[in-house]
């Protein structure tokens, strides 16, 4: 049986388990699903590799590297660069000869990281610069620009990568405890979207050539109305559902409504550049895949993914085609993997039909199990179609005049 087969055999059988056995016996089964999974994986697994040509070529026929030979004239901001894919990102772009800025809240593992990667690519013509950065922080995100600006006239490259998962901060032993920013916003949506929503919006003066925004498959979990001013969060406002403190109603949802938090960013500000005056920049949203990095911590489920995920070095390959790639238009979400059953015409209407049936969390978990497993079979960068929520017009536009009238009210923009 195919992979794909398997995958929609799995999902029939879910949903028929799910209305007539009910939400324990679902749970079930998706476990026995899940396991069946694993063994076909490590009994048809493959290992991609990087294509660095193919990168290179991208970045060469580009018209912004016009008489370049390689990034010497280029500055890239690349935020959580201390790990993973951030790290590896900054390496590859400074490889290329670029400055690179490790935005990051740690200046000792920053010079600790900036002389690995020095350590590791003698030859490079390239520049590594610290800059301190505590993204859920928006004074600090505030003095970060203001540095930035002090120091350079032009930034090229804007890579918004710093993230966070509950999973990798805490033992998720309470649901509903509100773990908070600075600002007093929930910490993981402050961290993932809001910190760069203002570092981008303050930026958008200085950066030339593109906005890259870290996101995921995942934010197909988020069915939005966690973001949507008109009904929030079970019928409340966004800022009843995020400000002054207040907590997702369960944390596990966190990643995925944030990650859509970032796509609609990328879809609605390409939308709104040409009329604010930034015509020529680009802003995009990508999917790394499952990856091998430290966001969902250290423990054992974490160490199974890690067996199964693409290498770091293999992550950043939508990161770098978003930089590089002269077809995007802008507003794009790129992918490493075609999520399973996602380019089917039904798959919309599957997915609001589980979230009238209240189990869209547990149907979208149990299908990033199998992107987990499928992923190296469609390895590439790809133009996916983001989830019908992030295509929502109205919805995007809402949730950006939220955030800007949020920031404005705070005082953090002015104009």
């Amino acid at each position: 049986m195919s992979p794909m087969l398997l995958v929609v055999s799995a999902i029939v059988g879910a949903l028929v388990v799910v209305s007539k056995m009910g939400i324990i016996a679902f749970f079930k089964y998706c476990g026995l699903v899940m396991v069946a999974f694993f063994v076909h994986h490590f009994l048809n697994r493959k290992v991609p590799q990087y294509p660095s040509s193919e990168v290179y070529k991208l970045f060469k026929e580009n018209p912004y590297h016009k008489g370049k030979s390689n990034g010497e004239d280029l500055v890239v901001i690349v935020t959580g660069a201390t790990s993973g894919i951030g790290q590896k990102i900054a390496e590859e772009m400074y490889r290329y000869g670029a400055t690179v800025i490790i935005a990051s809240r740690n200046a000792a593992k920053g010079e600790a990281v900036m002389e690995e990667i020095m350590a590791a690519n003698p030859g490079s013509k390239g520049k590594l610069v610290f800059g301190k950065l505590e993204i859920s922080d928006l004074d600090s995100v505030r003095d970060f620009v203001k540095w930035v600006n002090s120091n350079y006239k032009q930034i090229d490259y804007l890579v918004n990568n710093a993230g966070m998962q509950y999973g990798a901060t805490d033992a998720m032993t309470n649901m509903s405890a509100s773990i908070n920013s600075k600002q007093g916003y929930d910490v993981c949506f402050a961290t993932n979207y809001l910190g760069h929503f203002l570092l981008t919006h303050l930026l958008l003066p200085t950066v030339k050539g593109r906005i890259v925004n870290l996101a995921s498959s995942f934010h197909f979990q988020a069915d939005g109305t966690t973001l949507d001013p008109a009904h929030g969060h079970d019928g409340k406002t966004v800022e009843a559902a995020f400000g002054e403190g207040k907590p997702f109603k369960h944390r596990a949802q966190a990643y995925g409504v944030t990650k859509l938090a970032n796509v609609l960013h990328a879809v609605e500000l390409q939308r709104r550049l040409k009329g604010l005056g930034y015509g020529h920049l680009k802003i995009v949203s990508v999917c790394p895949g499952w990856v091998q990095t430290n966001i969902l911590g250290h423990e054992i489920v974490a160490h199974v993914i890690h067996s199964c995920a693409f290498r770091i070095q293999e992550g950043i390959l939508s990161s770098m085609a978003a930089i590089f790639d002269k077809d995007l238009q802008g507003g794009e979400f790129v992918s490493n993997q075609i999520m399973p059953l996602s380019t089917y015409s039904w798959f919309d209407a599957m997915l609001h039909k589980l979230t009238e049936k209240g189990i869209r969390d547990q149907s979208v978990l149990f299908l990033g199990t199998a992107v987990l497993l499928l992923q190296s079979q469609s390895y590439g960068h790809h133009n996916h179609t983001p989830s019908a929520e992030a295509r929502d017009v109205k919805l995007s536009a809402a949730f950006y005049d939220w955030t800007m009238a949020e920031l404005q009210k705070k005082g953090y923009i002015t104009k």
